[in-house]
C-alpha cells in the first residue's frame, strides 16, 4: 500500500516507532533515500516532536490523529500535515502507525495570510471557500491513498454517512448484495439492511459495538458472516473500526477496514470436513477390529450347531425334522449376519466381477418401484460415459436397496421424490470429493430424498453398527453400516449431505475399470456329492471336530480326526502316504493352520489340503493359494457346501496325478 501510494507515506512498528517501509514521495519530501531510513527510529529521521507525539498518541489510544508540524530554522522552514492511523493484526493492540505526509507549506501559509485578512477585514466568506477547496483536495488525496489498499476500506462523518468507500470496499458491497452506487453519502443503517449479518456460528450479529465507534470506542477486530438475502451465498470478513479524532478529542470521522476471508474461511471448512471423515474412517476400522475378533468363536460356534443340526436332521422323523429346520434357518441368518458385520468391517472379500452399473441401477429401480410406498415418485438419470467397475453384484444392490429404504423411510408421512443418478467423476490430486480415493475415473452414485433430513449430531453416528433413529421392531442399524463396509471394500468412498427438513443426499464414488461385465456363475442344486478317500480333520474345536467328522464319514469318506496341529503332524508322519486331503483350521494353539499345510506340502507336495477359518486378518484367499493350499473356506459351512468343495479338490488333485 505505501510502495505504490502517489502521496508521501510510510509505515512505523513497535516501541521505538522503528521505520518498516516508506514510497518515493516520502524519500523526496525529506530529501533521503529509503535505503538510508529504513530500520531508523522516526525521530532520527524527523525531528519535529509533535510529528512523534502524534504517533505515540495514535500507539497509546488507538484512534487516528492529525496533526501539522513546523521544521527548519527561522530564514528556511516549511509545514508538513501528518495523518495517521492504527494497523490492528489481530491481537488486540496496534501493530503499526500508517503514516500520510503532505507538504503543507502553501496551505499553511494560505491560511495565516486568511486569518489574518479575516482579522483585518472580517471575510469569513473567503476563508470558508478556501476550507471547501482544501476538504476537496484532501478527499482526493485520502480517496488515492485508500485505493492502493488490498482491503476494503470505508470513511464516514461523524453522524455515520459514507463519504469514501475505495474499489475494494464497493466490490466486496455489490458481492453481498448492496448496489455500490446507493452507497455515497448514505448512512450505515440504510446499507447494513440490505445483508443479514452473522456472527461465524450463524447467529445475528449484535451491532451495537459498531455504532458505538460513533461515541469515540473503537471496535476490535471481529469476524462475521455477511449472507446475501437473493441469493442466500455467505461471504465471511474481519472487521475493524476506528474512531479519527479532532485536537479536542472529538469524533471527526471513522475509518472503516473489512477483509474478506471466505478463500481462507471455506479452505478451513473444507480442511475441517475432510478430517472428520479421517476421524469416521478411523472410528469405522476400530469397530471393525472389534468385529473380527469375535467372528472366529461366533463362527466355530455357529459350525456346531449347523453340523450337528444337520446330522440330526437325518436322523428324526418328519416331527422333529421340522424343529431342526427351524433351528438351521436362525443359525444360517446369524451366519449372514456375522457376514454383514465382517463385509462393513471390511474384513471379508466376495467374488467381484467386472459389471456396468447403469443397467444394475436400471435393474434394481424397476425391484425398488414395487417395494416403496405409491407416494414416493423415484427419478432415475443416467449420464455416463463410464459405468464398469469390479464389484460384487450383490453387494451393489445391497446398498441401493439399503439407501432407498432409508430414504423412504424420512419420506414417509408426506412422500416425496427420490432421485437416483449415475454420473462419471475425474479424481485428481487437487480434486478429492473424499479421503483415501485413488486419482482417476470413478462413477458416482447418487441416492437424493426430499425428507426429513438429519442433524449434524445424527449425521455422526449413521454409520456405527446398530445406531438407529426408527423406531424399537423397525430396523436393526446395521443398513449403512454395511453400506460403508461394502463401498469400502470396493475402493470407494460415501459421503452424506443433509439439512434438518431438506432432505438427505448419499453420493457413493466406485473407481471404473475397462472390462466388460460377466456374470457370475451359479450353483446348480443336486444330491451332495460323495466319495471313498481318506481325509485327515484337523481343529481344536472338539465338538465341530465330531460334528464334521460324522458329515464327512456319512458322505462315505474315512476320516482321521486331531485337535491340535503337533497331534496332525504325528498322524502324518504316520498316514502321509495314505492320506488323500487334509483339512485344518487356521487359528489354532501352536502351529497355525497355514504354517501347518507349509510342513506337510515340504514333505509332500501333491498333497490337496482345504484351510477352513471362522475370521483370520493373517491369511486370505490369494495368501492361502500361494503357499500352495487347494481352497480357503470361510465357516461355518452347511453339509452341502462341504461335500462339494471337499469333491471338488480331491477330483482336481486326481486329475492332475492322472495328468502327470
Amino acid at each position: 500500500m505505501v510502495e505504490y501510494s502517489h502521496l508521501a507515506a510510510a509505515a512505523v512498528e513497535g516501541d521505538r516507532h522503528i521505520i518498516r517501509c516508506v514510497n518515493q514521495a516520502f524519500s523526496g519530501l525529506i530529501g533521503k533515500k529509503a535505503e538510508d531510513v529504513v530500520g531508523l527510529p522516526f525521530d532520527q529521521v524527523v525531528a519535529e516532536a509533535s510529528a512523534l507525539q502524534c504517533i505515540e498518541a495514535v500507539c497509546r489510544t488507538g484512534r487516528g490523529k492529525t496533526c501539522v508540524a513546523e521544521e527548519g530554522t527561522e530564514d528556511t522552514h516549511r509545514f508538513l500535515s501528518y495523518a495517521m492511523w492504527p494497523v490492528y493484526f489481530g491481537n488486540g493492540r496496534p501493530r503499526a502507525v500508517m503514516i500520510q505526509v503532505a507538504d503543507a507549506t502553501q496551505d499553511e501559509l494560505a491560511r495565516q495570510r486568511t486569518v489574518e485578512m479575516n482579522r483585518e477585514l472580517m471575510l469569513g466568506s473567503v476563508r470558508q471557500h478556501e476550507l471547501v477547496e482544501e476538504a476537496s483536495h484532501e478527499r482526493d488525496r485520502l480517496l488515492t491513498l485508500i485505493n492502493s489498499m488490498a482491503d476494503g476500506v470505508w470513511f464516514t462523518d461523524k453522524e455515520g454517512r459514507v463519504l469514501l468507500a475505495n474499489a475494494v470496499a464497493r466490490s466486496q458491497a455489490q458481492e453481498t448484495g448492496i448496489d455500490p452506487d446507493s452507497v455515497s453519502e448514505s448512512h450505515p443503517l440504510s446499507i447494513l439492511s440490505q445483508v443479514e449479518m452473522l456472527t461465524p456460528d450463524q447467529k445475528p450479529l449484535d451491532m451495537e459495538p459498531l455504532f458505538q465507534v460513533f461515541q469515540g470506542k473503537a471496535f476490535r477486530e471481529v469476524e462475521i458472516a455477511v449472507r446475501n438475502k437473493t441469493t442466500g451465498e455467505v461471504f465471511h470478513r474481519r472487521v475493524s473500526a476506528n474512531p479519527i479524532l479532532d485536537s479536542e478529542n472529538r469524533v471527526e470521522a471513522v475509518v472503516v477496514v473489512v477483509r474478506d476471508t471466505t478463500a481462507e474461511k471455506r479452505a478451513e471448512e473444507e480442511k475441517a470436513r475432510l478430517e472428520e471423515h479421517l476421524r469416521q474412517a478411523q472410528k469405522m476400522e476400530a469397530i471393525g477390529t472389534l468385529a473380527g475378533g469375535i467372528a472366529h468363536d461366533f463362527n466355530n460356534m455357529l459350525a456346531v450347531i449347523i453340523g450337528n443340526a444337520e446330522l440330526a436332521e437325518d436322523d428324526v422323523g418328519e416331527h422333529g425334522r421340522h424343529n431342526i429346520k427351524q433351528i438351521l434357518k436362525a443359525s444360517k441368518r446369524a451366519r449372514d449376519l456375522v457376514k454383514q458385520i465382517l463385509t462393513y468391517s471390511r474384513k471379508t472379500g466376495t467374488g467381484k466381477n467386472a459389471i456396468e452399473l447403469t443397467p444394475l441401477v436400471k435393474e434394481t429401480s424397476k425391484l425398488l418401484r414395487g417395494t416403496l410406498p405409491s407416494t414416493v415418485r423415484i427419478d432415475l438419470k443416467a449420464q455416463t460415459e463410464r459405468d464398469t467397475i469390479l464389484a460384487d453384484q450383490g453387494q451393489i444392490q445391497q446398498v441401493m436397496m439399503n439407501l432407498a429404504t432409508n430414504a423412504a423411510y424420512s419420506m414417509r408421512e408426506k412422500g416425496g421424490v427420490l432421485t437416483i443418478a449415475l454420473t462419471n467423476v475425474s479424481v485428481t490430486e487437487d480434486n478429492m470429493p473424499a479421503p483415501n480415493l485413488e486419482p482417476g475415473i470413478y462413477v458416482k452414485l447418487r441416492v437424493r430424498d426430499t425428507g426429513t433430513g438429519m442433524t449434524k449430531e445424527v449425521m455422526e453416528r449413521i454409520f456405527d453398527p446398530f445406531f438407529t433413529t426408527k423406531e424399537a421392531g423397525e430396523g436393526t442399524g446395521m443398513g449403512l453400516a454395511v453400506v460403508y463396509g461394502i463401498i469400502s471394500s470396493h475402493n470407494g468412498a460415501v459421503t452424506v449431505e443433509s439439512r434438518p427438513g431438506k432432505g438427505t443426499t448419499f453420493n457413493i464414488f466406485l473407481p471404473c475399470i475397462g472390462a466388460h461385465a460377466t456374470k457370475q456363475h451359479e450353483e446348480e442344486e443336486g444330491v451332495a456329492p460323495r466319495g471313498r478317500e481318506h481325509i485327515l480333520l484337523v481343529d481344536d474345536e472338539e465338538s465341530l471336530v465330531e460334528a464334521v467328522s460324522s458329515m464327512l464319514e456319512r458322505l462315505g469318506y474315512r476320516v482321521t480326526t486331531a485337535l491340535n496341529a503337533s497331534q496332525a503332524l504325528k498322524i502324518f508322519e504316520k498316514y502321509q502316504d495314505s492320506l488323500d486331503l487334509v483339512i485344518t483350521d487356521q487359528t489354532m494353539p501352536g502351529l497355525t493352520g497355514i504354517e501347518l499345510a507349509k510342513r506337510m506340502l515340504s514333505v509332500r507336495k501333491d498333497l490337496p489340503i482345504i484351510l477352513c477359518t471362522g475370521y483370520s486378518e493373517a491369511v486370505s484367499p490369494e495368501k492361502a493359494k500361494s503357499v500352495g493350499i487347494s481352497e480357503f473356506v470361510m465357516k461355518p459351512v452347511a453339509k452341502r457346501e462341504v461335500a462339494e468343495t471337499v469333491r471338488r479338490v480331491l477330483d482336481r488333485s486326481n486329475s492332475q496325478e492322472s495328468t502327470d
